[in-house]
């Protein structure tokens, strides 16, 4: 069966427990390509980490379709050319994406209970 494009993809991480929808998967020169589309600059909203984070829920529900490059798109109008695409994937730390995104989850999953026991 050919890789169908998707837009708007809700996925879901059943052992992490987290959710997202994803822009865009596609296939762009023979490769899988999960895309995250801005307004804003990417760095700032750690898109790599935004990526990093729908990567992991879309291999395991597709183990035949896995991602080969995430890529944050800019959307920047007004320019002669109006996007600007960073492939998260041809960074040298690209492999620590997830830990770190997993660590962020960590983090804010601790805080509702330690907030609830300061409030008391």
């Amino acid at each position: 069966m050919p890789f169908q494009a998707s837009r708007e993809r809700r996925l879901f991480h059943p052992l992490y427990v987290y959710a997202g929808i994803a822009d865009g998967v596609f296939s762009c020169g023979g490769k899988i390509v999960l895309a995250d589309i801005k307004t804003g600059d990417p760095d700032s909203a750690a898109a790599h980490l935004q990526t990093a984070a729908y990567e992991a829920p879309w291999n395991l529900a597709h183990p035949e379709l896995r991602v080969d490059e995430r890529w944050a798109i800019q959307l920047t109008p007004g320019r002669r050319t109006p996007y600007r695409v960073l492939n998260y994937t041809a960074r040298e730390d690209a492999w620590m994406d997830f830990p770190k995104w997993s660590a962020c989850l960590s983090v804010y999953n601790e805080q509702p209970p330690r907030r609830k026991k300061l409030a008391c």
